[in-house]
């Protein structure tokens, strides 16, 4: 199987999970069914996490890699635009340890779902990695050290893109979190 390019697979992920408006709202619940607020303030860059109905929105100074694929500053998507934004986003995964230089097909070992992973040479390798879903390129899972983040129940929103309905997060093979989140016409 021939893939594209990690550049060009970059590409395509953000184009899958761009949400066209300045201010994204996502709403959902983490395990405890805790009410959580993400809103992205894309003309600053700055993302604030609301936990529980009755708490003050708190700044996320360094957004999480996991979440970082999903809220980027792009406000318009042209040619030159995504390819900034692929290259910034290439820049964050190499700091997280992950080898952009290497790409391979992927298969999911929980539902055999066929991908693409960013960071292995082999499938079987031990590496940081993200996987996107072959078919859409939205993000399937990333592993980054003894942390893994499990992506799913993707749902289209009236968003012209998709956003996870569901984030689980696990730390050496635990699980240690799971978030879910609706899209506004479930609200």
């Amino acid at each position: 199987m021939l893939l594209p390019n990690s550049s060009s697979i970059i590409k395509n992920m953000i184009e899958a999970v761009y949400i066209p408006e300045n201010n994204i709202k996502i709403e959902g619940h983490d395990q405890n069914n805790e009410k959580i607020v993400l809103t992205y303030n894309r003309s600053n860059n700055v993302l604030t996490k609301t936990t529980g109905t009755n708490s003050k929105p708190e700044k996320i100074k360094e957004i999480d890699l996991f979440l970082r694929l999903f809220f980027f500053t792009a406000e318009q998507m042209n040619k030159e635009t995504v390819s900034k934004v692929a290259n910034d986003m290439t820049e964050i995964l190499k700091k997280n340890g992950i080898d952009t230089s290497k790409s391979t097909p992927s298969a999911s070992s929980n539902n055999g779902f066929a991908g693409i992973s960013i960071g292995k040479e082999k499938r079987f390798d031990t590496a940081n990695e993200l996987v996107l879903f072959k078919n859409s390129y939205l993000p399937a899972m990333l592993i980054i050290g003894k942390r893994k983040y499990v992506f799913s129940d993707y749902h289209k929103s009236v968003y012209p893109a998709a956003f996870p309905g569901k984030i689980e997060i696990y730390t050496e093979y635990e699980l240690e979190t799971t978030l879910i989140f609706y899209s506004k016409e479930y609200l």
